[in-house]
């Protein structure tokens, strides 16, 4: 499950109004509250499902009767048989592994959690026990077997899916919605992640920036992924930590204030805004024009880089 201290970043906050009846739910999953906003009131229950499901399968702190999940996953020394969802879930997050070059981590789950418990106390982790965990983590791997439906740990690593849950699960509701015909709608999933429509008129929604001063982009039929420090930042002996781990250092200091990402694929912005928090400029400008997205990078509350295609307006 995306972990609290992901989902608590709300670099985004939408305002605009929409035009025309709009039907309404919030719900709370993933540590946040999940608002859907559909032109269908039926939908909405449906959606609140999905957003069910996925938050018990993700969910790596506590088991459910009848599912095996990540929990389940975590706590186990054997193969673990997964529902269809869930392992169609993880295949895709096992390939995010290697597009992001192995930035994007699933199994750093101890070495976040430690690092979770330890700057909440005011304290870090020294050079030997950062070490130990990242030896553990890149000794241990994720053994598939397709014909029988089964993952396994090999190793004494933990999966911990706080750069891809939610923005899988708003990939599932896309299909959804596509599949559906809908075309008017916005679930802003903890603020982190966000799922356009456009409006009645076609026309896009306004997305405000909150930490920039009054700036905004307008974007429709979009997702919008956000990783930042601000909602959980760490200040030890004047330097600034965050929640946010680099899988190859096991540094806890990232390398922007917040990064925007935006695509039609929710998963990919989910991972992307994550993983470019540890990337050079450079790194980012490379896979932006690899996947054709858009990015906008912040530090010190200004704008170091924007994609040349996004427009960022002001109020």
């Amino acid at each position: 499950m995306k972990k609290s201290y992901l989902l608590i970043i709300p670099a985004l906050l939408l305002s605009s109004c929409q035009q025309g009846k709009m039907f309404s739910k919030t719900s709370y999953y993933f540590d946040t509250f999940i608002n859907i906003n559909n032109k269908s009131e039926q939908s909405l229950k449906e959606i609140d499902n999905i957003f069910k499901k996925y938050h018990q399968y993700f969910d790596n702190n506590q088991s459910y009767e009848g599912i095996n999940n990540i929990y389940t996953i975590n706590h186990s020394d054997v193969p673990v048989v997964l529902d269809y969802e869930l392992y169609d879930a993880l295949k895709t997050m096992d390939d995010y592994i290697g597009i992001t070059n192995g930035y994007f981590n699933p199994l750093i789950g101890n070495l976040s959690s430690l690092w979770k418990e330890r700057l909440s106390k005011g304290q870090i982790l020294n050079e030997e026990e950062i070490n130990v965990l990242l030896n553990e983590m890149n000794n241990s791997s994720l053994i598939f077997n397709d014909e029988e439906r089964t993952i396994l740990i090999n190793g004494n690593a933990s999966l911990d899916l706080g750069a891809f849950a939610k923005g899988y699960t708003l990939y599932i509701v896309n299909q959804y919605m596509i599949d559906n015909n809908f075309n008017h709608y916005l679930i802003d999933a903890g603020n982190s992640s966000i799922l356009l429509g456009e409006k009645n008129n076609a026309q896009k929604y306004k997305v405000g920036i909150k930490y920039l001063n009054n700036s905004y982009i307008e974007i429709k039929n979009s997702s919008v992924g956000t990783s930042g420090i601000y909602e959980q930042l760490f200040e030890i002996d004047n330097t600034i930590y965050s929640h946010i781990i680099n899988p190859f250092t096991g540094d806890a200091k990232p390398n922007y204030d917040f990064v925007v990402v935006i695509d039609e694929d929710p998963t990919l912005t989910d991972v992307f805004s994550t993983v470019f928090m540890n990337l050079t400029i450079d790194e980012i400008k490379q896979y932006e024009q690899l996947f054709d997205i858009q990015t906008l990078v912040s530090k010190d509350h200004q704008i170091i880089y924007q994609s040349s295609s996004l427009e960022v307006k002001t109020y």
